[in-house]
């Protein structure tokens, strides 16, 4: 283990750092996601779209999660 941390970590370091709770970054990315469910039908695009919707609600670069 080279100890990286994960994106995992990286995404809960930034949001407790911008002041968000655990429920309150579920409930921006559930009110997205179901924006999006509704705009769109599923495609293979559904995790870049969910990584896009984490990075825009914590204020990130999509380079973050490189």
């Amino acid at each position: 283990m080279t100890g990286r941390k994960t994106d995992g970590q990286r995404v809960k370091e930034r949001w407790l750092a911008i002041g968000l709770s655990q429920s309150d970054l579920a409930e921006i990315l559930d009110s997205a996601f179901q924006q999006t469910r509704k705009e769109h039908k599923r495609s293979a695009d559904d995790d870049t779209g969910r990584l896009s919707q984490i990075a825009e609600a914590l204020d990130i670069p999509m380079d973050f999660f490189r």
